[in-house]
């Protein structure tokens, strides 16, 4: 099945946990695929025990953001708590999980994650940074995948664009980590001889 608008049909599903714990702690994180635009978000998360409350947050955000109703939302069996299938009830949105240890029928997701994943690795391992920093790399290559053109159905455009109705701009994408020199003040240098500038490098996107 595929839906016909935004907020149509939501994937969900929880990466992890992965070995290097982030710096703020966060072990796994959550990702969103919008059917429709195939806008993806990716949220860490410390624990599996926050995923239910991190999903309500963003349908919540989702909807009133859009000014759009969440119509349908696929996860695994593992996401079937009493919280989320009440706030779906309530909310109106149905809820379609795959069936126990048959995690291969939410596929769809899943391929995202492996995207997104490998695109991360790629980003870590070009910078040479640590593997501490696999969240801002995984949250970088979600926001990249948003700004790149393609054609779905009747939808052309970046995800981004499609999704929340905004032109996206590139204008501002730097290097995953570029090198920079910071100025050592007069009063900390050793001599007349020594260093005006350190050598550091910084992550950004």
């Amino acid at each position: 099945r595929t839906s016909t608008d935004v907020l149509g049909l939501i994937h969900v599903d929880i990466v992890g946990p992965f070995p290097d714990i982030a710096v703020d702690g966060g072990r796994y994180y959550l990702t969103f695929v919008d059917d429709f635009s195939r806008f993806l978000l990716v949220t860490p998360i410390a624990s599996r025990s926050l995923a239910v409350k991190r999903l309500i947050f963003h349908f919540k955000h989702f909807s009133n953001s859009l000014v759009k109703k969440v119509i349908i939302i696929r996860f695994d069996n593992e996401f079937s708590t009493n919280a989320l299938i009440d706030y779906c009830d309530d909310a109106g949105i149905k809820h379609e999980m795959s069936v126990p240890y048959e995690s291969h029928q939410n596929g769809y997701v899943e391929r995202w994650q492996r995207t997104i994943t490998t695109k991360a690795r790629s980003l870590l391992a070009r910078g040479n940074v640590p593997d501490e920093l696999w969240k801002e790399a995984v949250k970088c290559a979600a926001y990249l995948l948003n700004l790149i053109p393609r054609k779905y159905q009747n939808a052309v455009g970046t995800p981004y664009e499609i999704f929340t109705g905004r032109k996206a701009s590139i204008a501002h994408l730097k290097t995953i980590v570029s090198a920079d020199f910071a100025m050592v003040l007069i009063h900390l240098r050793q001599s007349e001889l020594a260093d005006t500038s350190l050598f550091s490098c910084s992550a950004s996107h």
